[in-house]
């Protein structure tokens, strides 16, 4: 027994390298491919996920009656499961209350308690988020729950407690809002450059455009992504600069006559940006997801209504032509 202590490291380690797949303790949950090291296509995920994922987190907590969940001081409101013959309380999770939850759910084991994950992005471009599900399918064999658009996007959702796990334990995130704060993780900033590049990858991807001067735009509301993004594209040897809108958004871009080849190195090969990339720099390039109906005819109205007012703010803008207030952003960058 002393023998085997004294070792307990070396055989920890075979087995976590023995370990293929993951399973949670659920009759109805499907294995999924356990992901050991921090490869590109991950650090492109997280990328993604900063700019345009969510992470929900629905936490349950039931009792067989009404008057022991009373006991609970908790804003939740109590609501009775017909089917279970039980009553619980639905609480949705956030950076707030996450820590007080979990320690509630080891604590008190005279409740059950659930938690249901649900992990959403979001895109315009319908290339983009099949890249998204591409990289998560390929590393950890998942297949979205829902992948379907909207109004003005595509959405793609993936209820998979692992996948939400990975999210937390390695990478930092929490339920709930994020815009603002969120940032490079550690974990990939004290990587080596081909992941740190790979992560902006997935964050220029998803909230940067590619403009008419054949540049790179991206922004967002946070400061130290922003920095973070700023930082990557120079240490690729891209001349870079910033600044920060009346809108408080931060902008980082690329100057004019970078190599074109080096740019294409932040889009995924195939999605719009990437091919718009290569339509502007080759008149032979043919590409089947731009059109002038779709992707030129409101920048050409915009320049023409800005030619005639000489003055209008975003605002103005999205009544004139009836968009929403991201499509006409862009417009402008593109200008």
């Amino acid at each position: 027994l002393s023998s085997l202590l004294n070792q307990r490291e070396y055989y920890k380690k075979i087995l976590e390298d023995s370990i293929e797949y993951l399973k949670i303790n659920s009759a109805s949950s499907k294995p999924v491919k356990a992901v050991k090291e921090l490869s590109e296509d991950l650090a492109k995920i997280i990328g993604a996920f900063c700019e345009d994922g969510s992470l929900s987190i629905q936490f349950v907590i039931s009792s067989k009656t009404e008057d022991e969940l009373y006991k609970i001081k908790t804003r939740g409101i109590i609501k009775k499961s017909q089917s279970r013959k039980e009553y619980y309380i639905p609480i949705s999770l956030n950076r707030n209350n996450y820590d007080k939850l979990a320690d509630f759910s080891k604590e008190n084991k005279d409740f059950q308690t659930q938690a249901h994950y649900s992990i959403e992005l979001t895109d315009e471009y319908q290339s983009n988020v099949e890249a998204f599900n591409k990289w998560i399918f390929d590393l950890f064999e998942i297949k979205p729950n829902s992948f379907n658009k909207s109004d003005v996007a595509w959405r793609t959702t993936f209820s998979n407690k692992i996948f939400a796990r990975y999210l937390i334990n390695f990478f930092g995130f929490l339920p709930g809002y994020k815009t603002d704060i969120v940032s490079e993780p550690d974990i990939i900033k004290n990587s080596i450059f081909q992941i740190r590049k790979a992560f902006a990858k997935g964050a220029i991807m998803f909230d940067g455009c590619v403009t008419k001067r054949k540049t790179i735009c991206f922004s967002t509301i946070s400061p130290n992504l922003a920095k973070s993004i700023k930082d990557i594209l120079e240490k690729d040897g891209l001349k870079a600069g910033s600044f920060l809108n009346n809108r408080k958004e931060y902008s980082v871009y690329t100057f004019a006559n970078e190599s074109i080849e080096k740019l294409l190195e932040y889009f995924e090969k195939g999605t719009k940006k990437w091919e718009l990339l290569r339509w502007l720099t080759d008149s032979n390039f043919e590409s089947h997801q731009i059109t002038y109906e779709k992707d030129f005819k409101n920048t050409n109205t915009i320049y023409g209504l800005l030619r005639e007012m000489k003055v209008a703010d975003a605002n103005t803008i999205k009544k004139k032509i009836n968009c929403n207030f991201l499509t006409v952003r862009n417009h402008f960058i593109i200008l």
